[in-house]
């Protein structure tokens, strides 16, 4: 049948008087929007004049969307976190390492794509190598295992050390380093080791110590770096060194002998300080002494003399 029969205008999609509506203003697209929560959340069907319903979105489909959407704003917004001043953020994309973050209010792609750790940068860390304490002040018994080293002159020593650290690269300490807290360990004793075996278990337990130190600071810094651990060291502090329990009367022996032995050169020194400048004086005045007697006698006899001669020979 012709679109445009006559008597027939109704058929004419063209001519619709539908067609030349104009578009539902905000308010009436409000309205609707707000007849279609109520639907989903309501229960009902919703009253209405207008029509017979057949362009309004199904409920339950609806509500899933409105779910989905809800739920992707959820997940964008759990990307947000904040990293606290003295700390760092470190992103990983699917386990691996994405970027460092800085204090502040950061945001990253949602689980399970990144997630983030959050690294604190500037706490004072420790490690004790050779013994065990319950706290930076009280020293307990040494760990023997990491204590007891040999010196160059193949002696045993008990060193017990403390180093602290902070961490300067989170994502260095975080993916270059296993264990980091072992690792350093073995790293500080592996070069305890190395400085004690080059130096005499004398010089170790006495004046060596700052020279040990500074040459184990030295040196575990250098290791560190070479395997980019993300470490600095900040101080290294030698708790004790001695020789093991067994020997240690005997070394207490040895050290007291040294001790009487440069007090009594130190006692000699200061009776020689005292006593040689007495003999030099004294030996001073009897030269001066000596001097003048001579003189006396030289000019006693020269009066003496000149005397006989002149009597004499008158």
């Amino acid at each position: 049948m012709a679109w445009n029969e006559p008597g027939d205008k109704d058929k004419d999609p063209w001519n619709d008087k539908k067609g030349q509506q104009k578009p539902p203003d905000l308010d009436e697209a409000i309205r609707s929007f707000q007849e279609k929560i109520s639907n989903i959340f309501g229960g009902g069907t919703g009253g209405g004049s207008g029509g017979s319903g057949q362009s309004k979105i199904p409920g339950g489909a609806l509500g899933v969307m409105v779910l989905l959407v809800a739920a992707v704003v959820l997940w964008t917004v759990s990307g947000f976190y904040i990293v606290d001043e003295g700390n760092h953020g470190v992103e990983t994309r699917f386990g691996k390492f994405s970027e460092t973050t800085m204090p502040g209010l950061n945001w990253h792609l949602p689980t399970p794509i990144e997630a983030v750790e959050i690294v604190n940068v500037q706490k004072q860390r420790f490690i004790e190598v050779g013994y065990r304490s319950g706290g930076r002040e009280r020293v307990s018994g040494s760990v023997p295992r990491e204590s007891l080293m040999l010196t160059k002159d193949e002696n045993i020593v008990d060193v017990r050390l403390a180093v602290q650290y902070q961490i300067k690269d989170a994502a260095n300490y975080l993916f270059n380093v296993k264990d980091q807290t072992a690792t350093l360990k073995q790293a500080t004793e592996s070069v305890e080791r190395g400085v004690i075996g080059r130096n005499d278990m004398n010089f170790v337990l006495l004046e060596g110590r700052a020279d040990i130190v500074a040459d184990i600071k030295k040196e575990l810094q250098t290791l560190l770096d070479r395997y980019d651990s993300g470490i600095i060291i900040t101080d290294v502090n030698l708790q004790d060194a001695q020789p093991p329990e067994q020997v240690q009367a005997a070394f207490e022996d040895a050290i007291k002998a040294r001790e009487d032995k440069e007090r009594y050169i130190n006692e000699a020194e200061a009776y020689r300080n005292d006593v040689v400048p007495k003999a030099r004086g004294a030996a001073t005045r009897k030269i001066q002494e000596a001097e003048g007697y001579k003189f006396r006698v030289l000019s006693q006899f020269e009066s003496a003399f000149y005397f006989y001669l002149t009597h004499h020979h008158a």
